[in-house]
């Protein structure tokens, strides 16, 4: 975008120039938020002994679900027209804690199945 400014600026229409900048200095601005911001949220799926945690990291704020391993189920939650991404959720006792809400496909219905082989049996339901 500078480039096409400097290029236009050259042919006599330097008023281009000015706006071409502040195009490119909202960019940086927008990959300095989101890398260094957003850069560093994460969830975790942990397995110790007999209690399955969930830990998610959102910025500074931190979140921690545990679970008991064996009464814990494992679902993948397609909608039926395809028009939203699937919700990979794991629950138990009542509470329900969505996971890799912003991971591809593929890679839900891997996580489901690693989940499902960490917690060792077959508490896993798919729509």
């Amino acid at each position: 975008m500078l480039v096409i400014g400097v290029g236009f600026s050259a042919a006599g229409a330097w008023m281009v120039l000015p706006f071409a900048g502040a195009e490119a200095l909202v960019v940086v601005a927008a990959f300095y938020y989101l890398l260094h911001r957003r850069g560093g949220d994460r969830e975790l799926v942990v397995l110790d002994g007999e209690t399955l945690s969930i830990i998610k990291q959102s910025g500074q704020a931190e979140s921690r679900y545990e679970f008991p391993r064996y009464w814990t189920k494992v679902r993948l939650e397609r909608y039926p027209r395809g028009w939203y991404p699937s919700r990979l959720t794991l629950r138990s006792h009542g509470r329900e804690v969505e996971v890799g809400s912003s991971i591809r496909e593929e890679e839900k219905r891997a996580l489901a199945e690693e989940v499902r082989s960490m917690i060792g049996h077959t508490a896993y339901t798919q729509n």
